[in-house]
């Protein structure tokens, strides 16, 4: 998370804009890039396993 935030900082501090209103609007899609959920960059193996069940030795 500090990493993200780092990023964050920095975009902000390099994307400041000429304008409160274009600055606002940087900071905007920056937070939005931060809150976006992440996506997987592949699906999830789905396996089948038996399992056999014995007393415990």
């Amino acid at each position: 998370m500090d990493e993200d935030l780092r990023i964050l900082r920095r975009y902000i501090a390099f994307h400041e804009g000429e304008t409160e209103e274009e600055a606002l609007k940087n900071l905007k899609e920056a937070l939005e890039l931060y809150f976006e959920p992440p996506t997987p960059e592949r699906a999830p193996e789905v396996r089948t396993v038996e399992v056999e069940l014995g007393p415990a030795a």
